[in-house]
């Protein structure tokens, strides 16, 4: 979800601010959300399409999360990370890139967390430079 607000502003739908107002609802939405001290975003990914047709119910609802509403704030504060750390030479992008090339490169298509936080390590630089940009 992260991705699909960044998509709109990388095609000029929408401004700087306008990006900045759907991640703060974003937030905001997430932080109304008694579950997120209950419940981590690996936890909620493993129940995304165990909610049924319905959603969650009962007391469900105040003791888990969404990850549709967490993931974009991680997305996002990965992203600044990354960029944070090269002076935006690097971005998620790049981590998605090469994560992408090496998993479909292998036959077994092997996404395990060791690999990516390796490829993260690979795309942090030299962590000189402190600036973030949003238009990139």
């Amino acid at each position: 979800m992260y991705y699909e607000y960044l998509m709109l502003r990388r095609a000029g739908l929408c401004s700087d601010e306008e990006l900045l107002e759907a991640l703060r609802k974003n937030i905001q939405g997430f932080e109304d959300k008694p579950g997120r001290l209950y419940q981590t975003l690996l936890q909620a990914s493993y129940e995304t399409w165990s909610d049924g047709p319905f959603g969650r119910t009962g007391d469900e609802v105040n003791k888990t999360i969404s990850y549709y509403d967490k993931g974009p704030i991680v997305g996002w504060m990965f992203d600044l990370h990354i960029r944070y750390l090269t002076g935006n030479k690097k971005l998620l992008d790049d981590v998605m890139r090469t994560l992408y090339r090496n998993t479909t490169s292998n036959s077994n298509g092997d996404l395990r967390s060791r690999n990516f936080r390796k490829v993260c390590e690979e795309h942090r630089g030299n962590q000189s430079g402190r600036t973030v940009s949003l238009r990139r």
